[in-house]
């Protein structure tokens, strides 16, 4: 998979590929962050394209951005 993104880096099908094989390696982190690169240099969607930036903020720094569902515990 890797010696045809080498011959064709630009191909996004091969990139979903790698992120599905990578997925299955155990690196789900590194396939999600291909697969939300792979979107947003790809996707002719308007609301993808508006948040394109966000997206690829969140891919590169997938552990730092964090959203807590969790209501802070009042203290006694």
């Amino acid at each position: 998979m890797r010696r045809g993104l080498e011959e064709f880096p630009g191909d996004p099908a091969l990139q979903a590929f790698l992120a599905m094989a990578l997925y299955n390696q155990g690196e789900g982190r590194e396939a999600v962050r291909l697969l939300l690169k792979t979107l947003t240099a790809t996707s002719g969607d308007r609301r993808v394209q508006d948040y394109r930036r966000a997206i690829e903020y969140y891919a590169d720094d997938l552990d730092g951005v964090q959203q807590t569902n969790e209501e802070p515990q009042a203290k006694s």
